[in-house]
């Protein structure tokens, strides 16, 4: 359950009460991403599914719990985006060198013929 100073009268957290925890989720973010703007987006974008999703926080574990959650979850996102990402660039290179190579070998092939 929120504590005094964690709670409004909405039930909802409030924008300053998620912004006291910035700090410690971007230090976590970015020993996670090693990079500054990934990390702050990682931040912003958890920040803001935790105020969407305000209503839900039932208060189980503590605020900082739940939005280090959250924020894993989105690194995780990030990770596996930036996996397919790389795959997909890395099958786009080898069909480029397997298309180059075929063209390489009906050459070499077609003069060896002659």
């Amino acid at each position: 359950m929120l504590n005094n100073n964690e709670t409004n009268t909405d039930n909802q957290l409030s924008e300053a009460l998620l912004a006291e925890h910035r700090p410690v989720l971007f230090r976590y973010a970015l020993l996670q991403l090693k990079d500054n703007e990934l990390a702050d987006d990682a931040v912003q974008e958890s920040l803001l599914a935790a105020w969407q999703a305000s209503a839900n926080f039932q208060g189980n574990a503590s605020l900082r719990t739940w939005l280090i959650g959250i924020l894993k979850h989105k690194i995780a996102d990030y990770w596996r985006l930036s996996a397919r990402e790389v795959v997909t660039a890395d099958v786009d290179q080898i069909d480029s060198d397997l298309d180059e190579a075929d063209e390489d070998d009906f050459f070499h092939q077609r003069r060896s013929l002659e």
